[in-house]
């Protein structure tokens, strides 16, 4: 299984508000635990940096050409707008739109899982429209809101780790703390994932 991080820029709030490294910060961590509890290799990555969305697409292009029947984790972190990736930091400029995304996706045979960390992330459900393969997309935020769930890749892991359930809220939005996240598509594609974990742990514990 391919991952695929791509970190979007900060803005001027994150230098001001002294939280300009979060995004690299939460891209490590989560590498980092697919690492050390679900057995990725470092061989396993690839990170796309750089703010600008022409590069950001061709590289994805990419990937996906040369990937197209491969299992792929597709992780955005960084600000998001209403229509798209917002790659500068800002919703008004180098902003890769859902539209665009969904022309390369539905490339992709494979299953997708998507992970969107940032505004308005189930906006994505756009970008996985026409994808060809079955597809699991978790957002960090309603398509209609600002901001983002606390812990959000940290609470997905460790769903994936226990085993648990993503369940569809019937009435508003999560809250921080229930580990509720919002999804679209084949939940069962989260046994690809815990599955994963179970035999690292068995692989682990009988070499030890």
């Amino acid at each position: 299984m391919q991952v695929v991080i791509v970190i979007g820029e900060p803005n001027q709030a994150d230098i001001d508000g002294r939280t300009k490294e979060r995004f690299i910060k939460e891209a490590d961590n989560f590498k980092k635990r697919l690492i050390e509890e679900f057995g990725f290799l470092e061989d396993d990555f690839i990170v796309l940096t750089g703010g600008l969305q022409l590069p950001i697409s061709s590289q994805l292009e990419k990937i996906i050409f040369e990937r197209w029947k491969n299992d792929i984790i597709l992780c955005y972190i960084g600000h998001g707008a209403e229509n798209g990736w917002g790659l500068s930091g800002y919703t008004d400029n180098e902003v890769l739109v859902y539209e665009n995304l969904r022309i390369l996706l539905e490339l992709h045979c494979g299953n997708l899982i998507f992970l969107n960390t940032c505004c308005y992330a189930l906006a994505a459900e756009e970008a996985v429209s026409s994808h060809f393969g079955d597809y699991l997309l978790i957002g960090a935020m309603a398509a209609d809101k600002r901001g983002c769930i606390d812990n959000f890749l940290d609470t997905i892991l460790n769903y994936w780790l226990n085993h648990g359930s993503f369940v569809q809220p019937k009435i508003g939005l999560p809250s921080y703390g229930n580990g509720i996240p919002l999804w679209r598509g084949n939940e069962s594609l989260s046994n690809l994932m815990h599955y994963r974990a179970l035999h690292f742990m068995k692989r682990v514990a009988a070499d030890s």
